[in-house]
């Protein structure tokens, strides 16, 4: 794919709003870009969405890409209309701050305001320790200036879901970088698409699996799901890799091969292999040791359901919040599994 392709994808993906167990707009975007790559997808009960081609000899892999983002549910509705809302996933209120929300009703998408209150007010109001101390979900609500009748007659409830508005998601170009929301899943679609679009029929080794995974932000129950009924060899995630320096990770066009996160270590064979499709392709790579941290691919290995968990990332600044990638990192991410999958896979 060339960038003004991954650019273009990715505003498609990004538009779509996805937080975890809401598929309606992702999908269809989802199966359309598979098709259009020639390629028909299936759909489990779990609500994954893949693709198998076939190999030239024995054995599965299987290259992963969450199609869930963070967002927030509503816990419960004042009488005036405000949204106590709590996480889904792993995200903070200061990572969305103040500003359009859209809330996913079953019939209609209200607007609302993510609100922290006003600065201006002492200790006799319930909202003054914000500006002390650390921001919680309980301290925050989404406005909607709408009655509670308004919200039911589109159809927002207890449980219905918000995320950040489409207006806010727009993905913002820095050079050769790229920034905006939920980079996390989406731009990890994208190289999911590039990786498929690189590969013909029977190319590879094994048979490959491109799963577009469901609620990986909950545990990785999609991926698990999948591959406790297709076993794999192999179950390569495509990820965001964090930068931190303790982590010595830049924010460059280098792929980062994860090789520990906080459900456990990552394959060393596959990651050997990848080093050596690298520099076929002579492009550098980073490793990274990290926490706070899973995958589709360490969730399913820790459940038994995959024998050989890998992940591959593009370096990421601001993890889980507005996000920053190296376009490079995207494009070599792709080339870099695709020519692994022709080399080893």
């Amino acid at each position: 794919m060339t960038r003004e392709d991954t650019i273009e994808l990715l505003t498609r993906l990004s538009l779509a709003h996805s937080p975890s167990g809401h598929d309606d707009l992702i999908d269809p975007v989802v199966i359309e870009t598979f098709e259009r790559l020639g390629a028909e997808c299936q759909r489990d009960s779990a609500g994954n969405l893949f693709v198998t081609r076939p190999g030239r000899g024995i054995g599965r892999v299987m290259v992963c890409a969450h199609k869930d983002e963070l967002g927030v549910v509503v816990k419960r509705i004042d009488h005036d209309g405000r949204l106590q809302v709590r996480p889904v996933g792993d995200v903070h209120p200061w990572a969305y701050g103040e500003g359009p929300m859209d809330v996913l009703g079953d019939d209609a998408v209200a607007s609302g305001i993510l609100s922290f209150g006003s600065r201006h007010t002492s200790s006799e109001s319930p909202n003054f320790s914000a500006r002390s101390e650390a921001l919680t979900w309980e301290m925050a609500w989404i406005e909607t200036f709408m009655t509670p009748a308004e919200l039911d007659a589109r159809g927002v409830h207890i449980g219905s879901k918000a995320v950040v508005a489409r207006d806010r998601k727009v993905p913002v170009l820095l050079g050769d970088h790229v920034a905006a929301y939920s980079l996390d899943d989406k731009a990890a679609l994208v190289v999911l698409f590039d990786i498929l679009s690189q590969l013909e029929a029977s190319e590879t080794r094994r048979e490959v699996m491109f799963a577009v995974t469901a609620n990986e932000e909950l545990g990785g129950i999609g991926a698990s799901w999948l591959a406790a009924r297709f076993p794999a060899d192999v179950m390569l995630a495509l990820e965001v890799a964090p930068v931190a320096e303790e982590y010595h990770t830049l924010c460059d066009e280098r792929p980062v091969v994860i090789m520990q996160d906080d459900w456990g270590v990552y394959d060393e064979r596959t990651a050997r292999e990848l080093a050596t499709a690298a520099g076929n392709l002579k492009i550098g790579l980073q490793y990274a040791c990290v926490s706070g941290f899973g995958s589709d691919a360490s969730f399913a290995a820790r459940r038994g359901h995959v024998a050989r968990p890998a992940c591959v990332g593009f370096a990421t600044e601001n993890t889980h919040g507005f996000e920053i990638a190296h376009l490079g990192g995207l494009l070599n991410t792709a080339r870099l599994v695709a020519e692994w999958l022709r080399q080893f896979g």
